[in-house]
Protein backbone atom coordinates (compact mmCIF):
# COMPACT_ATOMS: atom_id res chain seq x y z
CA UNK A 1 0.00 0.00 0.00
CA UNK A 2 1.50 3.11 -0.49
CA UNK A 3 -0.65 6.52 0.25
CA UNK A 4 -1.96 8.36 -2.47
CA UNK A 5 -0.33 12.03 -2.01
CA UNK A 6 2.69 9.97 -1.73
CA UNK A 7 1.93 8.40 -5.40
CA UNK A 8 5.23 9.34 -7.81
CA UNK A 9 7.02 11.48 -4.98
CA UNK A 10 10.08 10.76 -6.22
CA UNK A 11 12.98 13.07 -4.97
CA UNK A 12 11.69 15.64 -2.29
CA UNK A 13 12.96 17.57 0.47
CA UNK A 14 10.65 17.16 3.48
CA UNK A 15 10.43 20.63 4.99
CA UNK A 16 8.11 20.38 7.83
CA UNK A 17 6.41 17.33 10.31
CA UNK A 18 3.51 18.33 13.11
CA UNK A 19 1.54 15.97 15.14
CA UNK A 20 -1.95 16.94 15.82
CA UNK A 21 -3.94 18.02 18.97
CA UNK A 22 -7.52 18.02 17.80
CA UNK A 23 -8.08 20.20 20.92
CA UNK A 24 -5.96 22.84 19.42
CA UNK A 25 -5.55 24.44 15.92
CA UNK A 26 -1.92 25.11 14.45
CA UNK A 27 0.05 26.96 11.28
CA UNK A 28 3.59 25.80 10.23
CA UNK A 29 5.45 27.59 7.74
CA UNK A 30 8.47 26.49 6.04
CA UNK A 31 10.32 28.59 3.16
CA UNK A 32 13.06 31.40 3.32
CA UNK A 33 13.88 34.09 0.86
CA UNK A 34 10.76 35.23 -0.04
CA UNK A 35 9.27 31.91 -0.59
CA UNK A 36 7.25 30.12 1.91
CA UNK A 37 4.59 27.57 2.52
CA UNK A 38 1.63 27.86 5.09
CA UNK A 39 -0.04 25.10 6.23
CA UNK A 40 -3.47 25.69 8.63
CA UNK A 41 -5.42 23.42 10.45
CA UNK A 42 -8.40 24.06 12.74
CA UNK A 43 -9.13 22.25 16.12
CA UNK A 44 -11.04 19.07 15.18
CA UNK A 45 -10.18 18.99 11.78
CA UNK A 46 -8.29 15.43 11.91
CA UNK A 47 -8.05 12.87 14.37
CA UNK A 48 -5.96 13.44 17.36
CA UNK A 49 -2.00 11.94 16.75
CA UNK A 50 -2.87 12.85 12.82
CA UNK A 51 0.84 13.48 11.59
CA UNK A 52 1.23 15.94 8.93
CA UNK A 53 4.57 16.30 6.59
CA UNK A 54 5.05 18.41 3.88
CA UNK A 55 7.98 18.10 1.20
CA UNK A 56 9.11 19.99 -1.57
CA UNK A 57 8.91 18.22 -5.02
CA UNK A 58 11.86 18.09 -6.68
CA UNK A 59 10.62 17.89 -10.38
CA UNK A 60 7.30 18.62 -11.69
CA UNK A 61 7.29 15.89 -14.39
CA UNK A 62 4.70 14.06 -12.88
CA UNK A 63 2.33 17.09 -12.81
CA UNK A 64 3.17 18.14 -16.58
CA UNK A 65 1.77 14.18 -17.62
CA UNK A 66 -0.97 14.37 -15.54
CA UNK A 67 -2.09 17.83 -16.18
CA UNK A 68 -0.67 19.21 -19.33
CA UNK A 69 3.03 18.42 -20.79
CA UNK A 70 2.86 22.55 -22.12
CA UNK A 71 2.23 24.36 -18.71
CA UNK A 72 4.94 25.86 -17.27
CA UNK A 73 5.26 24.39 -13.96
CA UNK A 74 6.57 26.86 -10.84
CA UNK A 75 6.16 24.81 -7.49
CA UNK A 76 4.73 21.15 -6.66
CA UNK A 77 4.59 20.71 -2.76
CA UNK A 78 2.95 17.51 -0.86
CA UNK A 79 0.76 17.57 2.01
CA UNK A 80 0.80 14.10 3.63
CA UNK A 81 -0.99 12.88 6.64
CA UNK A 82 -1.37 9.77 8.22
CA UNK A 83 -3.74 9.14 11.48
CA UNK A 84 -2.79 6.89 14.41
CA UNK A 85 -5.08 4.40 12.65
CA UNK A 86 -2.77 3.78 9.68
CA UNK A 87 -5.68 5.54 7.50
CA UNK A 88 -5.50 8.70 5.50
CA UNK A 89 -8.92 10.56 6.81
CA UNK A 90 -10.69 13.19 4.88
CA UNK A 91 -10.34 16.53 7.25
CA UNK A 92 -13.91 17.33 9.50
CA UNK A 93 -16.86 18.39 7.03
CA UNK A 94 -16.28 22.26 7.17
CA UNK A 95 -12.63 22.22 7.86
CA UNK A 96 -10.49 22.17 5.56
CA UNK A 97 -6.66 22.38 6.13
CA UNK A 98 -5.84 25.60 4.15
CA UNK A 99 -2.39 25.93 1.97
CA UNK A 100 -1.08 29.77 1.61
CA UNK A 101 2.15 29.49 -1.38
CA UNK A 102 4.13 32.62 -1.33
CA UNK A 103 6.74 32.98 -4.03
CA UNK A 104 7.65 35.91 -6.01
CA UNK A 105 7.36 33.97 -9.61
CA UNK A 106 3.48 33.24 -9.37
CA UNK A 107 2.07 35.47 -11.08
CA UNK A 108 -2.28 36.59 -11.43
CA UNK A 109 -4.12 34.48 -13.38
CA UNK A 110 -1.37 31.22 -12.16
CA UNK A 111 -3.52 28.54 -11.60
CA UNK A 112 -3.25 25.70 -8.84
CA UNK A 113 -3.74 22.12 -8.78
CA UNK A 114 -4.03 18.89 -6.82
CA UNK A 115 -2.87 15.44 -7.56
CA UNK A 116 -4.05 12.51 -5.51
CA UNK A 117 -2.61 9.22 -6.60
CA UNK A 118 -2.91 9.63 -10.72
CA UNK A 119 -5.89 12.33 -10.84
CA UNK A 120 -5.82 15.68 -10.89
CA UNK A 121 -8.31 18.20 -9.81
CA UNK A 122 -8.04 22.24 -10.22
CA UNK A 123 -8.40 24.45 -7.06
CA UNK A 124 -8.35 27.51 -8.50
CA UNK A 125 -6.13 30.98 -9.27
CA UNK A 126 -3.82 33.14 -8.30
CA UNK A 127 -6.13 36.74 -7.45
CA UNK A 128 -2.66 38.61 -7.21
CA UNK A 129 1.25 38.43 -7.81
CA UNK A 130 3.07 36.40 -5.77
CA UNK A 131 0.29 34.46 -3.68
CA UNK A 132 -1.53 31.53 -4.24
CA UNK A 133 -4.17 29.78 -1.52
CA UNK A 134 -6.14 26.80 -1.78
CA UNK A 135 -8.46 24.46 1.03
CA UNK A 136 -7.66 20.95 0.98
CA UNK A 137 -9.99 18.23 2.26
CA UNK A 138 -7.64 15.38 1.08
CA UNK A 139 -3.86 15.07 1.69
CA UNK A 140 -2.77 15.96 -2.54
CA UNK A 141 0.42 16.76 -4.10
CA UNK A 142 -0.58 20.56 -4.71
CA UNK A 143 1.14 22.46 -7.93
CA UNK A 144 0.78 25.98 -9.24
CA UNK A 145 1.31 26.38 -13.25
CA UNK A 146 1.44 29.06 -15.75
CA UNK A 147 -1.36 27.94 -18.27
CA UNK A 148 -2.53 28.88 -21.51
CA UNK A 149 -5.41 31.29 -20.92
CA UNK A 150 -9.17 31.07 -20.59
CA UNK A 151 -12.09 31.90 -23.58
CA UNK A 152 -12.69 35.26 -24.51
CA UNK A 153 -16.53 36.36 -23.65
CA UNK A 154 -18.93 38.42 -24.86
CA UNK A 155 -17.83 37.88 -28.42
CA UNK A 156 -19.95 40.04 -31.39
CA UNK A 157 -19.73 40.84 -34.82
CA UNK A 158 -21.24 43.48 -37.30
CA UNK A 159 -20.63 44.17 -41.11
CA UNK A 160 -18.72 46.47 -42.44
CA UNK A 161 -19.29 46.42 -46.11
CA UNK A 162 -19.50 43.63 -48.72
CA UNK A 163 -16.81 41.51 -47.72
CA UNK A 164 -15.37 42.44 -44.08
CA UNK A 165 -16.96 42.27 -41.02
CA UNK A 166 -15.80 43.42 -37.55
CA UNK A 167 -15.27 41.53 -34.65
CA UNK A 168 -15.04 42.12 -30.99
CA UNK A 169 -14.83 40.66 -27.46
CA UNK A 170 -13.96 40.78 -23.78
CA UNK A 171 -10.63 39.68 -22.90
CA UNK A 172 -10.41 36.54 -20.43
CA UNK A 173 -10.81 36.96 -17.40
CA UNK A 174 -8.02 34.41 -16.30
CA UNK A 175 -5.26 34.57 -18.70
CA UNK A 176 -3.42 31.69 -17.32
CA UNK A 177 -0.79 34.25 -15.25
CA UNK A 178 1.05 34.74 -18.65
CA UNK A 179 0.22 37.94 -20.54
CA UNK A 180 -2.17 37.79 -24.04
CA UNK A 181 -0.02 38.09 -26.73
CA UNK A 182 -2.95 38.00 -29.10
CA UNK A 183 -6.21 37.12 -30.24
CA UNK A 184 -7.26 35.02 -33.64
CA UNK A 185 -11.18 36.08 -35.23
CA UNK A 186 -12.20 33.53 -37.46
CA UNK A 187 -14.96 32.88 -39.66
CA UNK A 188 -16.86 29.74 -40.01
CA UNK A 189 -15.85 29.77 -43.73
CA UNK A 190 -11.89 30.40 -42.45
CA UNK A 191 -11.02 33.97 -43.24
CA UNK A 192 -9.23 35.57 -39.69
CA UNK A 193 -7.80 38.27 -38.64
CA UNK A 194 -5.01 38.56 -35.43
CA UNK A 195 -4.46 41.23 -33.20
CA UNK A 196 -3.26 41.99 -29.71
CA UNK A 197 -6.37 44.39 -29.10
CA UNK A 198 -9.85 43.18 -28.56
CA UNK A 199 -11.48 43.53 -31.95
CA UNK A 200 -10.45 43.48 -35.55
CA UNK A 201 -11.65 43.13 -39.14
CA UNK A 202 -12.28 39.62 -41.04
CA UNK A 203 -11.99 40.75 -44.85
CA UNK A 204 -11.96 38.59 -47.96
CA UNK A 205 -15.59 37.95 -47.29
CA UNK A 206 -18.50 37.27 -49.64
CA UNK A 207 -21.37 39.88 -50.61
CA UNK A 208 -24.68 39.00 -48.92
CA UNK A 209 -23.11 35.94 -47.04
CA UNK A 210 -24.52 34.70 -43.77
CA UNK A 211 -21.24 34.59 -41.16
CA UNK A 212 -20.35 33.37 -37.70
CA UNK A 213 -17.65 34.25 -36.16
CA UNK A 214 -15.00 32.68 -33.23
CA UNK A 215 -12.09 34.15 -31.15
CA UNK A 216 -8.81 31.74 -29.24
CA UNK A 217 -6.64 33.75 -26.99
CA UNK A 218 -3.30 32.71 -26.99
CA UNK A 219 -0.43 33.50 -24.63
CA UNK A 220 3.30 32.21 -24.65
CA UNK A 221 2.13 29.04 -23.29
CA UNK A 222 -0.53 27.98 -26.23
CA UNK A 223 -3.72 29.01 -27.25
CA UNK A 224 -7.33 29.34 -25.20
CA UNK A 225 -10.48 26.57 -26.31
CA UNK A 226 -12.62 28.31 -28.74
CA UNK A 227 -14.90 30.91 -27.72
CA UNK A 228 -18.67 30.50 -28.38
CA UNK A 229 -19.56 31.33 -32.09
CA UNK A 230 -21.16 34.94 -32.70
CA UNK A 231 -25.05 35.10 -34.13
CA UNK A 232 -24.81 34.71 -37.74
CA UNK A 233 -24.59 38.22 -39.49
CA UNK A 234 -25.00 39.30 -43.40
CA UNK A 235 -22.58 41.34 -45.21
CA UNK A 236 -23.73 43.61 -47.79
CA UNK A 237 -24.66 43.48 -50.83
CA UNK A 238 -21.35 44.68 -53.67
CA UNK A 239 -21.59 47.98 -54.66
CA UNK A 240 -22.44 48.64 -58.34
CA UNK A 241 -19.00 49.14 -59.91
CA UNK A 242 -18.74 52.26 -62.05
CA UNK A 243 -17.61 52.40 -65.45
CA UNK A 244 -14.36 53.96 -65.77
CA UNK A 245 -12.46 53.93 -68.86
CA UNK A 246 -9.47 51.94 -68.86
CA UNK A 247 -6.81 55.34 -69.11
CA UNK A 248 -8.43 56.96 -66.42
CA UNK A 249 -5.20 57.69 -64.91
CA UNK A 250 -6.89 59.31 -61.31
CA UNK A 251 -9.05 56.16 -60.67
CA UNK A 252 -5.99 54.18 -60.92
CA UNK A 253 -3.72 56.41 -58.57
CA UNK A 254 -6.50 56.11 -55.94
CA UNK A 255 -6.71 52.40 -55.77
CA UNK A 256 -2.57 52.09 -55.65
CA UNK A 257 -2.59 54.52 -53.00
CA UNK A 258 -4.97 52.05 -51.25
CA UNK A 259 -3.65 49.41 -51.47
CA UNK A 260 -0.39 50.98 -50.30
CA UNK A 261 -1.96 51.74 -47.16
CA UNK A 262 -3.48 48.69 -46.67
CA UNK A 263 0.24 46.76 -46.93
CA UNK A 264 1.72 49.02 -44.70
CA UNK A 265 -0.92 48.64 -42.22
CA UNK A 266 -0.68 44.92 -42.19
CA UNK A 267 3.18 45.03 -41.91
CA UNK A 268 2.47 47.71 -38.81
CA UNK A 269 0.34 45.09 -37.16
CA UNK A 270 3.00 42.08 -37.69
CA UNK A 271 5.52 43.70 -36.32
CA UNK A 272 3.89 44.71 -33.31
CA UNK A 273 2.14 41.34 -32.92
CA UNK A 274 5.69 40.46 -33.10
CA UNK A 275 7.45 42.47 -30.39
CA UNK A 276 4.68 41.20 -27.99
CA UNK A 277 5.40 37.41 -28.68
CA UNK A 278 8.99 38.67 -28.15
CA UNK A 279 8.55 40.52 -24.73
CA UNK A 280 5.97 38.10 -23.76
CA UNK A 281 8.62 35.44 -23.87
CA UNK A 282 11.67 37.38 -22.61
CA UNK A 283 9.13 37.97 -19.03
CA UNK A 284 8.55 34.36 -18.95
CA UNK A 285 12.39 33.23 -19.17
CA UNK A 286 13.50 35.91 -16.73
CA UNK A 287 10.38 34.34 -13.88
CA UNK A 288 11.58 30.83 -14.96
CA UNK A 289 15.11 31.90 -13.98
CA UNK A 290 14.16 33.52 -10.75
CA UNK A 291 12.14 30.73 -9.63
CA UNK A 292 14.49 28.00 -10.11
CA UNK A 293 16.84 29.84 -8.04
CA UNK A 294 14.45 30.67 -5.27
CA UNK A 295 13.53 26.65 -5.71
CA UNK A 296 17.05 25.72 -4.77
CA UNK A 297 17.42 28.55 -2.08
CA UNK A 298 14.02 27.07 -0.69
CA UNK A 299 15.38 23.55 -1.04
CA UNK A 300 19.33 24.22 0.35
CA UNK A 301 16.75 26.27 3.92
CA UNK A 302 14.80 22.97 3.98
CA UNK A 303 17.75 20.37 4.08
CA UNK A 304 19.30 22.72 6.79
CA UNK A 305 16.27 23.07 8.19
CA UNK A 306 16.06 18.97 8.74
CA UNK A 307 19.96 18.53 9.72
CA UNK A 308 19.71 21.21 12.75
CA UNK A 309 16.25 19.36 13.89
CA UNK A 310 18.05 16.45 14.25
CA UNK A 311 19.15 18.11 17.58
CA UNK A 312 16.67 20.12 19.05
CA UNK A 313 18.17 22.99 21.71
CA UNK A 314 15.29 25.02 23.59
CA UNK A 315 16.04 28.03 23.66
CA UNK A 316 14.75 27.65 27.31
CA UNK A 317 13.89 24.91 29.42
CA UNK A 318 11.45 24.87 32.66
CA UNK A 319 11.35 22.16 35.41
CA UNK A 320 8.85 20.90 37.97
CA UNK A 321 8.81 18.47 40.63
CA UNK A 322 5.87 17.10 40.37
CA UNK A 323 4.32 15.36 37.52
CA UNK A 324 1.95 18.04 36.99
CA UNK A 325 3.41 21.06 35.33
CA UNK A 326 3.80 23.54 38.61
CA UNK A 327 5.96 26.67 38.23
CA UNK A 328 7.31 28.66 40.55
CA UNK A 329 6.78 32.05 40.47
CA UNK A 330 10.02 32.99 39.35
CA UNK A 331 10.08 30.39 36.52
CA UNK A 332 6.73 32.00 35.56
CA UNK A 333 8.19 35.96 35.75
CA UNK A 334 11.14 34.83 33.70
CA UNK A 335 9.16 33.16 31.08
CA UNK A 336 7.09 36.13 30.50
CA UNK A 337 10.07 38.58 30.20
CA UNK A 338 11.65 36.09 28.09
CA UNK A 339 8.33 36.18 25.64
CA UNK A 340 8.49 39.82 25.57
CA UNK A 341 11.87 40.16 23.47
CA UNK A 342 10.27 37.79 20.91
CA UNK A 343 8.19 39.04 17.56
CA UNK A 344 4.52 39.26 17.82
CA UNK A 345 3.79 36.07 15.41
CA UNK A 346 6.97 34.11 16.06
CA UNK A 347 6.63 30.18 16.16
CA UNK A 348 6.82 28.97 19.77
CA UNK A 349 7.16 24.94 19.85
CA UNK A 350 6.03 23.39 22.87
CA UNK A 351 8.38 20.48 23.66
CA UNK A 352 6.85 17.65 26.30
CA UNK A 353 9.78 14.70 26.61
CA UNK A 354 8.67 10.77 27.57
CA UNK A 355 9.74 8.96 30.91
CA UNK A 356 9.36 5.75 30.63
CA UNK A 357 11.67 4.11 33.29
CA UNK A 358 8.13 3.79 35.72
CA UNK A 359 5.19 3.72 32.87
CA UNK A 360 4.06 2.65 29.88
CA UNK A 361 5.39 4.56 26.71
CA UNK A 362 1.21 5.85 25.92
CA UNK A 363 0.96 6.96 29.49
CA UNK A 364 4.13 8.89 28.90
CA UNK A 365 2.99 10.04 25.82
CA UNK A 366 -0.17 11.27 26.99
CA UNK A 367 1.52 13.19 30.40
CA UNK A 368 4.39 14.87 27.83
CA UNK A 369 1.77 16.48 25.43
CA UNK A 370 -0.39 17.81 28.31
CA UNK A 371 2.19 19.58 30.18
CA UNK A 372 3.23 20.68 26.70
CA UNK A 373 0.08 21.88 26.24
CA UNK A 374 -0.14 23.26 29.24
CA UNK A 375 2.99 25.57 28.09
CA UNK A 376 1.75 26.01 25.04
CA UNK A 377 -1.82 27.77 27.05
CA UNK A 378 0.72 29.80 29.58
CA UNK A 379 2.46 31.42 26.65
CA UNK A 380 -0.63 32.17 24.53
CA UNK A 381 -2.26 33.61 28.17
CA UNK A 382 1.11 35.93 28.18
CA UNK A 383 1.41 36.91 24.24
CA UNK A 384 -1.74 35.12 22.27
CA UNK A 385 0.08 36.67 18.82
CA UNK A 386 2.51 34.22 19.19
CA UNK A 387 1.56 31.14 17.07
CA UNK A 388 2.23 27.61 19.33
CA UNK A 389 2.41 23.98 18.06
CA UNK A 390 3.81 20.74 20.30
CA UNK A 391 6.26 18.54 19.73
CA UNK A 392 7.02 14.96 21.74
CA UNK A 393 10.16 13.94 22.23
CA UNK A 394 12.20 10.69 24.31
CA UNK A 395 13.64 11.55 27.43
CA UNK A 396 17.13 11.01 26.56
CA UNK A 397 16.80 14.24 24.15
CA UNK A 398 15.96 16.35 26.65
CA UNK A 399 18.38 19.23 28.45
CA UNK A 400 20.01 18.15 31.97
CA UNK A 401 17.88 18.78 35.00
CA UNK A 402 18.56 21.37 37.42
CA UNK A 403 19.97 20.48 40.12
CA UNK A 404 17.46 18.52 42.79
CA UNK A 405 15.28 18.02 40.44
CA UNK A 406 13.34 15.10 39.66
CA UNK A 407 11.99 15.17 36.54
CA UNK A 408 12.39 17.57 33.20
CA UNK A 409 8.81 19.01 32.83
CA UNK A 410 8.76 20.64 29.29
CA UNK A 411 10.98 22.93 27.55
CA UNK A 412 10.00 25.24 24.41
CA UNK A 413 12.21 26.58 21.66
CA UNK A 414 11.10 29.41 19.54
CA UNK A 415 11.40 29.32 15.40
CA UNK A 416 12.39 31.41 12.71
CA UNK A 417 12.48 34.82 13.92
CA UNK A 418 15.14 37.12 15.64
CA UNK A 419 14.59 38.80 19.04
CA UNK A 420 12.88 42.39 18.56
CA UNK A 421 15.47 44.79 18.61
Amino acid sequence: WTQASLVGLGAATKIAEITVDNTLGNTFTAGSNGSTATVNYTANSLPDGTVITAYVQGSSERAALIIDPNSNYLLSLVIAWVAPDGTVPDTAVDKPIVITITNSAITKGSRIFKLVGNTSRYLGTATQDGIVQALLTQDPTVTVAITSPDSVTAVTAVSVDATSALVSWEAPEVTGGSPITSYVATSNTGQSCTTATISCTVTGLSASTSYTFTVVARNVIGASVQSVQTSSITTSAAPAVPNVSSNNSEIAAIALLAALEKAAAEEKAAAELKAAEEKAAAELKAAEEKAAAEAKALADAAAAAALAAKKITPAVSLYSISPKLTLSSYDLAYLKKYLSTLKKTATVTCIGYTYTNKTTLAKATALAKKQASAVCSIVKKFRSTLKTSILIRPAKSAPKAAAGAKMVAISYRVDGFEQRK
